[in-house]
C-alpha cells in the first residue's frame, strides 16, 4: 500500500484502527463531507475515527462529540468499519481506502454542490 502525503486521512486513520484490539469498540469512519473555508461547497472523502461517541479526526487533530462532529462536517454519506472489517478491506482492496464508491469514484473528483 502506498501513503499519500498531502490529504492522507484514510491512510492514517488505517494506520490507527488496525493497531486496536478487534473488540475495542473503535471504529473506522470513511464519509462524504461538504467543504469549508478555501474547498467551500465542495464534496470530498474524509475519515476519522469514532469511539465511545467521540470522534477524533486525525488528519486536523479535531475532537468532539459525533453529533456536533457531523454536522460541522455537513455529513453526506457515512460508512462505518470494525477493526475486523478495516484489516478485511484493507487487504482485499490493497489501500487504505476510501472503499465504498459511493465516498469516492472518479466522476465526483472536486464536484460542487449546492449551498
Amino acid at each position: 500500500m502506498n501513503r499519500n502525503d498531502l490529504g492522507d486521512c484514510f491512510a492514517r486513520c488505517y494506520e490507527f484502527i488496525i493497531q486496536k484490539d478487534l473488540d475495542s469498540g473503535f471504529r473506522l469512519i470513511h464519509g462524504l463531507i461538504i467543504g469549508q473555508g478555501e474547498i467551500e461547497g465542495v464534496e470530498h472523502g474524509h475519515a476519522w475515527i469514532e469511539v465511545d461517541g467521540n470522534v477524533f479526526d486525525l488528519e486536523y487533530g479535531v475532537h468532539m462529540k459525533v453529533r456536533d462532529y457531523e454536522r460541522l462536517a455537513r455529513l453526506v454519506i457515512k460508512r462505518t468499519y470494525s477493526v475486523e472489517d478495516a484489516l478485511n478491506y484493507g487487504a482485499y482492496h490493497e489501500h487504505y481506502g476510501p472503499w465504498d464508491r459511493e465516498i469516492f469514484n472518479e466522476d465526483m473528483k472536486g464536484r460542487v454542490v449546492k449551498k
